[in-house]
């Protein structure tokens, strides 16, 4: 990509032919992606006749307004831009997409405790039994990470069902900011999540902190038994309360998929649906909680396990992306749709593609128990 004055010169002549003369250019001021000195700057380098027109109407400092000036300097319109025409203008001005934070997605026992006193780092114990809803708050007072708060999986990392949204629905974003919040989170800080089960748990703190527009957020690899291994210091004493922090919900819609969604991956070839649960409910063998045993029509199975080491680290980059590269064939990243049983074990397959490099892929957070509310919905059995 060319760089620099030249780079930016380049895209405005592109601009400037793909909508047609200056209202390409009213485009990249209306929308903020370019200054009038540096679109002025840039005709000046390629030698545009415009560049006269353009600087006696849009010069700096004449407060009028972009789409005004075209039309006073006779910009040929052809009749109202596509959305599509308007999209690839924005698109020559888009940032690159950001690297990958592994970083921050997985946290090591070792830089936690280097980081344990600081006010800007906050800790969530994420401890949970599915078919026993209590343990997380019992074994949270029994002990746990010095100065972690506990989070509860099924009211602050879940909204409220309606017997149609599965057994995890999403919270509401703003309840989650504000749990958040009163716990000290605000969007500078850096959030530490941990299980004792390999971030099944953990990793939906994880994702619904992204999904408000979080970013520094991770999973202490090999959680709690990682912890006390490695000596990590424990307590029973509940944490004081923190300075509440301020966040604004910005709710990322790209993150999740809803079951029209999953409807046009699976009977349209628009996406992957990828399943999470254990091959035996995946297959309708054994159904333990749901109340319909099976999986979802064209969707295939990654045991949320198979990410893990046996010591419940997550396993390498390298070793993630090959195993799921085999399994995504030829879809992308972003057309992958995952799910489970109800939105939390499928946050640790997102968490390890996002390990591998492999990000962009969403959540259906109903998943297998919001699909099977409504019986009109096919599904399928293997039970050889």
């Amino acid at each position: 990509m060319v760089g620099g004055a030249e780079g930016v010169a380049e895209k405005v002549l592109s601009a400037y032919r793909l909508l047609g003369g200056l209202a390409g250019l009213t485009v990249l001021l209306d929308n903020g992606a370019l200054t009038h000195r540096q679109i002025m700057r840039a005709i000046e380098l390629r030698g545009t006749r415009v560049a006269p027109l353009v600087n006696r109407e849009l010069a700096a400092g004449r407060g009028v307004e972009p789409a005004q000036a075209a039309r006073r300097v006779g910009a040929k319109r052809a009749g109202p831009r596509s959305s599509a025409e308007v999209a690839g203008v924005r698109k020559l001005f888009s940032p690159p997409p950001k690297p990958v934070q592994r970083g921050r997605m997985l946290i090591a026992p070792a830089r936690l405790l280097e980081n344990l006193q600081r006010p800007d780092w906050v800790v969530f114990d994420c401890r949970h039994d599915l078919a026993d809803h209590g343990r997380g708050a019992r074994v949270y007072g029994e002990g746990h990470i010095t100065g972690a708060f506990f989070a509860p999986v099924e009211t602050a990392l879940a909204g409220v069902k309606t017997g149609a949204n599965g057994r995890h629905p999403l919270p509401v974003a703003d309840a989650f900011a504000d749990f958040l919040g009163r716990h000290g989170v605000d969007e500078t800080t850096q959030i530490v999540a941990y299980d004792d089960v390999g971030g099944q748990y953990a990793a939906r703190l994880w994702w619904l902190a992204r999904w408000i527009g979080l970013t520094r957020v991770g999973v202490l690899d090999g959680g709690w038994p990682k912890w006390i291994a490695q000596g990590g210091p424990i307590t029973a004493d509940v944490p004081s309360p923190r300075v509440p922090g301020k966040i604004v919900a910005r709710q990322e819609s790209t993150r999740q998929r809803s079951t029209a969604d999953v409807l046009d991956a699976t009977t349209r070839a628009g996406g992957l649906v990828v399943d999470a649960r254990a091959p035996e409910r995946y297959r309708g063998q054994t159904e333990p909680i749901d109340r319909v045993a099976g999986h979802i029509p064209a969707a295939v199975n990654r045991f949320f396990k198979l990410n893990l080491n046996p010591d419940l680290t997550m396993r390498s980059p390298a070793e993630l992306r090959g195993e799921f590269a085999a399994l995504l064939g030829p879809w992308r990243p972003d057309q992958v749709i995952h799910q489970c049983g109800s939105g939390v074990t499928a946050c640790v397959n997102l968490l390890a593609m996002e390990h591998a490099g492999l990000g962009g892929s969403a959540l259906y957070a109903g998943s297998w128990s919001e699909w099977i509310s409504d019986t009109s919905r096919p599904v399928a059995r293997d039970e050889r």
